[in-house]
């Protein structure tokens, strides 16, 4: 089964014996701000069984930002949705990389608030964020541009900015 990434700001997640106010049961609100929906459905990233494709998404979803910053992200398997009975459709994202738009984005649909709350609870208990520095993110970019993945005239002002130092 494949893996799923979500973009998360990791400074949200804390492991619910760290938050020693929460009641028996209850999860801390923060997390809950990392799953916006729109038209209740989620946007995420289908990662290959082998990661092979992960650097390409990080890189991807840096390259779509305003500046240079970490990425943080949780990667969980595909199961988890089955298990709370969450369903994915395979739709087009707005990167910069047009190959990692098409092939890997799908949005969570049909989402209930019930689902939403379920799938956050189960996230905390299961995984830790991940970071990618600033550093490892402009490299990343800068080989996507080098090799074409990505036009350095799709990256907006400032990091455009920065890859064209590089350059």
């Amino acid at each position: 089964m494949s893996l799923i990434l979500r973009k998360v700001r990791s400074n949200r997640w804390y492991p619910r014996d760290e938050c020693p106010w929460l009641e028996k049961g209850e999860l801390q609100a923060d997390p809950l701000g990392d799953f916006q929906t729109t038209e209740n459905m989620l946007s995420v990233w289908l990662i290959e069984d082998d990661l092979s494709n992960l650097n390409r998404i990080i890189t991807a979803l840096a390259a779509n930002c305003d500046y240079v910053q970490n990425i943080d992200y949780i990667v969980f398997d595909q199961g988890i949705l089955t298990e709370i009975g969450i369903r994915m459709q395979n739709s087009q994202a707005k990167t910069p990389d047009g190959e990692v738009n098409s092939n890997w984005h799908y949005d969570l649909i049909e989402i209930s608030a019930q689902k939403l709350l379920r799938l956050v609870e189960v996230l905390i208990d299961r995984v830790e964020p991940q970071r990618v520095l600033p550093k490892q993110t402009t490299q990343w970019i800068t080989d996507a541009v080098l090799s074409g993945q990505i036009d350095i005239g799709d990256l907006k002002k400032h990091i455009r900015e920065k890859i064209e130092s590089r350059i």
